[in-house]
């Protein structure tokens, strides 16, 4: 028995339970983010459209496209970033873009914030960069 509780002691003496101070921090995504959809087309490479809601009652959506690229050690970086000014100050709210791997580019669906009009729009990466939004 008093092998036990030595050994006991020692295993607690050797690893000591971790305070939450003294966790690792995990990544933790931008709460403000609503979606991430990647893609890839031979035209752009590999891409990603990121969705951010911006305000509190009156809600509004960012859109930015990311381009990305091989990093150091087999890890992915973002080598491009551009903000889609056709959504910015329009109070538009998007919701989930859509991607298909058959065409290189990526349909938006958003409804004004007030009017409640929809708007449907295409998004098509072109080099890192540059981009083409079409009205549907």
């Amino acid at each position: 028995m008093a092998i036990r509780i030595s050994l006991f002691l020692l295993m607690a003496l050797a690893f000591p339970p971790q305070s939450a101070a003294e966790k690792p921090a995990l990544n933790s995504v931008d709460p403000n983010i609503s979606y991430i959809v990647s893609g890839y087309s031979e035209v752009s490479g590999q891409f990603r459209v990121v969705v951010t809601n911006v305000g509190w009652e009156h809600l509004s959506s960012r859109v930015r496209l990311e381009w990305l690229a091989e990093g150091a050690n087999q890890t992915r970086v973002v080598q491009k970033t551009a903000l889609i000014a056709e959504f910015e100050g329009r109070m538009l709210s998007v919701g989930v873009p859509v991607w298909t791997a058959d065409k290189p580019e990526i349909a938006i669906s958003a409804t004004h914030t007030f009017s409640l009009e929809e708007y449907k729009f295409t998004l098509t990466p072109l080099a890192p960069g540059k981009y083409e939004l079409k009205t549907k």
